[in-house]
Protein backbone atom coordinates (compact mmCIF):
# COMPACT_ATOMS: atom_id res chain seq x y z
CA UNK A 1 0.00 0.00 0.00
CA UNK A 2 0.94 3.67 -0.50
CA UNK A 3 2.77 5.14 2.05
CA UNK A 4 0.87 8.11 1.60
CA UNK A 5 -2.52 6.01 1.99
CA UNK A 6 -1.07 4.53 4.99
CA UNK A 7 -0.33 8.05 6.56
CA UNK A 8 -4.16 9.05 5.78
CA UNK A 9 -5.93 5.47 7.04
CA UNK A 10 -4.13 6.25 10.29
CA UNK A 11 -5.02 9.68 10.68
CA UNK A 12 -8.14 8.88 10.26
CA UNK A 13 -7.81 5.85 12.86
CA UNK A 14 -6.56 8.37 15.58
CA UNK A 15 -9.62 10.76 14.65
CA UNK A 16 -11.98 8.14 15.11
CA UNK A 17 -10.52 7.16 18.50
CA UNK A 18 -10.32 10.75 19.64
CA UNK A 19 -13.91 11.41 18.89
CA UNK A 20 -15.74 8.06 19.75
CA UNK A 21 -13.60 5.74 22.09
CA UNK A 22 -11.88 8.17 24.42
CA UNK A 23 -14.48 11.14 24.51
CA UNK A 24 -16.01 11.77 28.04
CA UNK A 25 -18.83 9.61 28.89
CA UNK A 26 -22.04 11.81 29.47
CA UNK A 27 -22.78 12.39 32.45
CA UNK A 28 -26.62 12.19 33.54
CA UNK A 29 -28.00 15.05 35.19
CA UNK A 30 -30.62 15.80 37.74
CA UNK A 31 -32.61 18.88 37.43
CA UNK A 32 -32.61 20.21 41.37
CA UNK A 33 -35.80 20.34 42.96
CA UNK A 34 -37.80 23.58 42.02
CA UNK A 35 -37.52 26.08 44.73
CA UNK A 36 -40.38 28.76 45.40
CA UNK A 37 -37.75 31.32 45.18
CA UNK A 38 -35.10 31.37 41.76
CA UNK A 39 -32.79 33.99 40.34
CA UNK A 40 -34.61 34.14 36.96
CA UNK A 41 -31.94 35.78 34.38
CA UNK A 42 -31.58 34.22 30.61
CA UNK A 43 -35.54 33.41 30.00
CA UNK A 44 -35.50 36.64 27.84
CA UNK A 45 -33.08 39.09 26.45
CA UNK A 46 -34.83 41.55 28.38
CA UNK A 47 -35.53 39.53 32.02
CA UNK A 48 -34.37 41.31 34.60
CA UNK A 49 -32.02 39.64 37.34
CA UNK A 50 -34.57 39.81 39.87
CA UNK A 51 -35.46 37.11 42.50
CA UNK A 52 -39.40 36.41 42.61
CA UNK A 53 -41.35 33.53 43.20
CA UNK A 54 -41.90 31.27 40.01
CA UNK A 55 -45.48 31.10 39.58
CA UNK A 56 -47.94 32.73 37.26
CA UNK A 57 -51.77 33.52 36.85
CA UNK A 58 -51.50 32.12 32.98
CA UNK A 59 -53.87 29.37 33.01
CA UNK A 60 -51.78 28.02 29.75
CA UNK A 61 -48.48 28.22 30.97
CA UNK A 62 -46.24 25.45 33.04
CA UNK A 63 -46.22 27.81 35.95
CA UNK A 64 -49.77 28.62 36.19
CA UNK A 65 -52.25 28.05 38.42
CA UNK A 66 -53.05 24.29 37.27
CA UNK A 67 -49.64 23.56 37.85
CA UNK A 68 -48.79 25.02 41.12
CA UNK A 69 -46.93 22.49 42.98
CA UNK A 70 -47.47 20.78 46.68
CA UNK A 71 -50.81 22.09 49.15
CA UNK A 72 -51.99 23.98 46.22
CA UNK A 73 -53.04 20.52 43.55
CA UNK A 74 -53.03 18.19 46.41
CA UNK A 75 -55.21 20.58 49.58
CA UNK A 76 -58.85 20.13 50.20
CA UNK A 77 -59.20 23.31 52.06
CA UNK A 78 -58.36 25.41 49.25
CA UNK A 79 -59.13 29.39 48.37
CA UNK A 80 -60.53 31.13 46.91
CA UNK A 81 -64.18 30.50 46.74
CA UNK A 82 -67.40 30.92 45.08
CA UNK A 83 -70.04 31.88 47.44
CA UNK A 84 -73.77 32.13 46.91
CA UNK A 85 -76.77 33.05 49.17
CA UNK A 86 -77.97 29.70 49.48
CA UNK A 87 -74.63 28.15 50.54
CA UNK A 88 -73.83 29.56 54.01
CA UNK A 89 -75.33 29.30 57.24
CA UNK A 90 -76.44 32.70 59.16
CA UNK A 91 -75.28 33.41 62.43
CA UNK A 92 -76.03 36.37 64.77
CA UNK A 93 -73.28 37.87 66.85
CA UNK A 94 -72.44 41.49 68.19
CA UNK A 95 -69.77 42.14 67.61
CA UNK A 96 -68.90 39.93 64.74
CA UNK A 97 -65.29 40.97 65.03
CA UNK A 98 -63.21 42.93 67.38
CA UNK A 99 -60.96 45.36 66.23
CA UNK A 100 -59.23 47.20 68.83
CA UNK A 101 -60.43 50.84 68.14
CA UNK A 102 -59.01 52.10 71.20
CA UNK A 103 -56.99 55.54 70.32
CA UNK A 104 -53.27 53.29 70.00
CA UNK A 105 -54.21 51.74 67.39
CA UNK A 106 -55.20 54.94 65.61
CA UNK A 107 -51.80 55.75 65.40
CA UNK A 108 -49.75 55.92 62.05
CA UNK A 109 -46.83 53.75 62.17
CA UNK A 110 -43.32 55.58 61.73
CA UNK A 111 -43.32 53.32 57.53
CA UNK A 112 -45.25 52.02 55.53
CA UNK A 113 -43.11 49.75 53.27
CA UNK A 114 -44.06 48.80 49.96
CA UNK A 115 -42.73 46.03 47.66
CA UNK A 116 -43.46 44.85 44.13
CA UNK A 117 -42.69 40.88 44.12
CA UNK A 118 -43.23 40.39 40.45
CA UNK A 119 -47.15 39.37 41.08
CA UNK A 120 -48.31 42.50 42.70
CA UNK A 121 -47.57 44.98 46.25
CA UNK A 122 -47.35 44.08 49.39
CA UNK A 123 -47.56 46.19 51.81
CA UNK A 124 -45.92 46.48 55.61
CA UNK A 125 -46.52 48.96 58.46
CA UNK A 126 -43.55 49.22 61.18
CA UNK A 127 -44.59 50.82 64.45
CA UNK A 128 -42.44 52.44 66.89
CA UNK A 129 -44.65 50.43 70.07
CA UNK A 130 -45.77 46.82 69.55
CA UNK A 131 -48.52 47.65 71.53
CA UNK A 132 -49.95 49.70 68.68
CA UNK A 133 -50.07 46.81 66.19
CA UNK A 134 -53.47 46.14 64.95
CA UNK A 135 -55.20 42.91 66.49
CA UNK A 136 -58.10 41.18 65.58
CA UNK A 137 -60.61 37.80 67.23
CA UNK A 138 -64.24 37.21 67.79
CA UNK A 139 -66.38 35.79 65.43
CA UNK A 140 -64.82 32.58 63.94
CA UNK A 141 -61.61 33.22 65.50
CA UNK A 142 -63.01 32.64 68.59
CA UNK A 143 -61.02 34.14 71.68
CA UNK A 144 -57.58 33.57 69.69
CA UNK A 145 -55.87 37.02 69.11
CA UNK A 146 -54.59 37.83 65.63
CA UNK A 147 -51.67 40.28 64.85
CA UNK A 148 -52.00 42.53 61.92
CA UNK A 149 -48.96 41.55 59.43
CA UNK A 150 -49.37 43.04 55.92
CA UNK A 151 -51.76 43.74 53.12
CA UNK A 152 -51.94 42.89 49.47
CA UNK A 153 -54.52 43.03 46.55
CA UNK A 154 -55.56 41.00 43.83
CA UNK A 155 -57.09 41.42 40.35
CA UNK A 156 -60.10 41.15 39.92
CA UNK A 157 -61.51 39.44 42.56
CA UNK A 158 -60.66 36.19 43.74
CA UNK A 159 -63.60 35.13 45.75
CA UNK A 160 -66.88 34.96 43.60
CA UNK A 161 -69.84 36.50 44.64
CA UNK A 162 -72.92 37.68 42.66
CA UNK A 163 -71.08 40.81 42.11
CA UNK A 164 -68.46 38.88 40.64
CA UNK A 165 -68.56 40.36 37.26
CA UNK A 166 -68.15 43.91 38.58
CA UNK A 167 -65.95 43.17 41.09
CA UNK A 168 -62.53 44.84 39.90
CA UNK A 169 -60.11 44.64 43.53
CA UNK A 170 -59.83 42.11 46.50
CA UNK A 171 -57.47 43.68 49.35
CA UNK A 172 -56.31 40.95 51.78
CA UNK A 173 -55.08 41.81 55.01
CA UNK A 174 -53.14 39.24 56.65
CA UNK A 175 -53.45 38.46 60.52
CA UNK A 176 -50.98 36.04 62.42
CA UNK A 177 -52.53 34.14 65.60
CA UNK A 178 -50.26 36.24 68.43
CA UNK A 179 -49.08 32.68 70.34
CA UNK A 180 -46.83 32.08 67.53
CA UNK A 181 -43.59 34.58 67.37
CA UNK A 182 -43.97 34.81 63.76
CA UNK A 183 -45.57 35.18 60.30
CA UNK A 184 -43.54 32.42 58.60
CA UNK A 185 -44.09 30.05 61.98
CA UNK A 186 -47.52 30.74 61.97
CA UNK A 187 -48.38 29.66 58.26
CA UNK A 188 -47.92 26.12 59.38
CA UNK A 189 -50.01 26.08 62.07
CA UNK A 190 -53.83 25.51 61.96
CA UNK A 191 -55.12 28.44 63.72
CA UNK A 192 -51.85 30.56 62.73
CA UNK A 193 -53.67 32.58 59.93
CA UNK A 194 -56.73 34.71 59.28
CA UNK A 195 -57.37 37.08 56.45
CA UNK A 196 -59.77 39.94 56.18
CA UNK A 197 -60.92 40.49 52.32
CA UNK A 198 -62.05 44.01 51.25
CA UNK A 199 -64.26 43.65 47.78
CA UNK A 200 -64.20 47.11 45.16
CA UNK A 201 -66.46 48.09 42.83
CA UNK A 202 -64.99 50.15 39.60
CA UNK A 203 -66.16 53.92 39.28
CA UNK A 204 -65.50 56.21 37.39
CA UNK A 205 -66.95 59.36 39.59
CA UNK A 206 -65.07 62.41 40.27
CA UNK A 207 -66.59 62.89 44.00
CA UNK A 208 -64.29 59.76 44.76
CA UNK A 209 -60.54 60.38 46.55
CA UNK A 210 -57.84 57.58 45.30
CA UNK A 211 -57.22 54.84 48.33
CA UNK A 212 -54.42 55.80 50.45
CA UNK A 213 -52.27 53.42 49.40
CA UNK A 214 -51.79 53.88 45.39
CA UNK A 215 -49.96 56.56 45.43
CA UNK A 216 -46.85 54.38 46.59
CA UNK A 217 -47.48 52.67 43.46
CA UNK A 218 -45.35 54.68 41.25
CA UNK A 219 -41.91 54.44 42.78
CA UNK A 220 -42.05 50.02 42.76
CA UNK A 221 -43.41 49.94 39.52
CA UNK A 222 -40.45 47.75 38.32
CA UNK A 223 -40.49 44.56 39.60
CA UNK A 224 -38.39 43.61 43.04
CA UNK A 225 -38.13 47.06 43.75
CA UNK A 226 -39.63 48.49 47.03
CA UNK A 227 -40.14 51.84 48.89
CA UNK A 228 -40.44 53.45 52.41
CA UNK A 229 -42.84 55.85 53.27
CA UNK A 230 -42.01 58.10 55.92
CA UNK A 231 -42.95 61.71 55.70
CA UNK A 232 -45.85 61.52 58.12
CA UNK A 233 -48.42 63.55 55.19
CA UNK A 234 -48.37 60.37 53.33
CA UNK A 235 -48.07 58.13 55.73
CA UNK A 236 -51.45 56.09 56.48
CA UNK A 237 -52.52 53.78 59.00
CA UNK A 238 -54.91 49.98 59.40
CA UNK A 239 -58.03 52.22 59.76
CA UNK A 240 -57.83 54.07 56.42
CA UNK A 241 -57.19 50.77 54.83
CA UNK A 242 -60.14 48.90 56.41
CA UNK A 243 -62.22 51.91 56.79
CA UNK A 244 -64.40 49.93 59.03
CA UNK A 245 -67.59 52.21 60.55
CA UNK A 246 -70.22 50.19 61.33
CA UNK A 247 -70.15 45.96 62.59
CA UNK A 248 -69.73 44.58 59.13
CA UNK A 249 -71.44 41.30 57.51
CA UNK A 250 -69.09 38.84 57.31
CA UNK A 251 -69.01 35.19 55.17
CA UNK A 252 -66.51 33.30 57.04
CA UNK A 253 -64.76 29.64 56.02
CA UNK A 254 -61.79 27.68 56.61
CA UNK A 255 -59.04 27.80 53.35
CA UNK A 256 -56.04 28.87 52.10
CA UNK A 257 -53.30 30.98 50.81
CA UNK A 258 -54.30 31.82 47.69
CA UNK A 259 -50.43 31.91 46.13
CA UNK A 260 -47.71 29.27 46.87
CA UNK A 261 -47.44 26.99 49.00
CA UNK A 262 -51.16 27.57 49.46
CA UNK A 263 -51.17 26.88 52.93
CA UNK A 264 -54.47 26.08 54.78
CA UNK A 265 -54.44 27.39 57.79
CA UNK A 266 -56.39 30.64 57.17
CA UNK A 267 -59.86 31.47 58.78
CA UNK A 268 -61.24 33.81 55.67
CA UNK A 269 -63.26 36.70 56.99
CA UNK A 270 -64.70 38.02 53.93
CA UNK A 271 -66.43 42.02 53.99
CA UNK A 272 -69.50 41.13 52.48
CA UNK A 273 -70.35 45.01 51.13
CA UNK A 274 -68.33 46.26 48.41
CA UNK A 275 -66.34 49.55 48.00
CA UNK A 276 -66.22 51.90 45.17
CA UNK A 277 -62.48 52.03 43.67
CA UNK A 278 -61.41 54.62 41.28
CA UNK A 279 -60.12 53.22 37.83
CA UNK A 280 -57.62 55.75 37.48
CA UNK A 281 -56.40 53.72 40.84
CA UNK A 282 -56.76 49.98 38.63
CA UNK A 283 -54.71 51.30 35.87
CA UNK A 284 -51.78 52.41 38.15
CA UNK A 285 -52.04 49.31 39.86
CA UNK A 286 -52.19 47.44 36.59
CA UNK A 287 -49.01 49.50 35.71
CA UNK A 288 -46.43 47.47 37.96
CA UNK A 289 -44.40 44.90 36.08
CA UNK A 290 -43.27 41.14 36.05
CA UNK A 291 -40.28 39.93 35.81
CA UNK A 292 -40.33 39.80 32.34
CA UNK A 293 -41.31 43.12 31.55
CA UNK A 294 -44.94 42.52 31.08
CA UNK A 295 -47.63 44.43 33.41
CA UNK A 296 -49.78 42.52 36.10
CA UNK A 297 -53.19 42.63 34.20
CA UNK A 298 -54.37 39.92 36.33
CA UNK A 299 -53.41 38.23 39.55
CA UNK A 300 -56.31 36.36 40.93
CA UNK A 301 -56.20 32.36 41.35
CA UNK A 302 -59.56 30.70 40.45
CA UNK A 303 -62.05 29.24 42.51
CA UNK A 304 -61.11 26.33 44.28
CA UNK A 305 -63.61 23.35 44.96
CA UNK A 306 -65.59 23.46 48.85
CA UNK A 307 -65.38 19.84 49.02
CA UNK A 308 -67.70 20.28 51.56
CA UNK A 309 -66.65 22.34 54.30
CA UNK A 310 -69.58 25.07 56.08
CA UNK A 311 -69.86 28.54 54.72
CA UNK A 312 -70.84 31.09 57.86
CA UNK A 313 -72.72 34.05 57.58
CA UNK A 314 -72.21 36.45 60.01
CA UNK A 315 -74.72 39.57 60.61
CA UNK A 316 -74.81 41.86 63.83
CA UNK A 317 -77.56 42.75 65.89
CA UNK A 318 -79.70 45.69 64.92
Amino acid sequence: MDRKLLRLVFLLMILFVKKFILMPIPQETTQPEEAELVDETTKKPDSRPVKYYKYNYNDSSPDGPKSWPGMCTTGVKQSPISITPGQYLRKTSNPTINITFDSANFKNPKTVKVINNGHGATYTFIYDDNSTVPKISGGILGKEVYEFASFHMHWPCEHSFILTDSCALEVHLVHFNSKYKTLDEAKGKPDGLAVIALLYVSTYTSELTTLPYIPMIKNIIEPNTEYDEIDPLKIFNYHDVIHLKVAPRIVSYKGSLTTPGCSETVSWLIFVTPHLVLESDMRQLKELKDPYNNKVLRNNRPVQPLNGRSVYLYVPYN
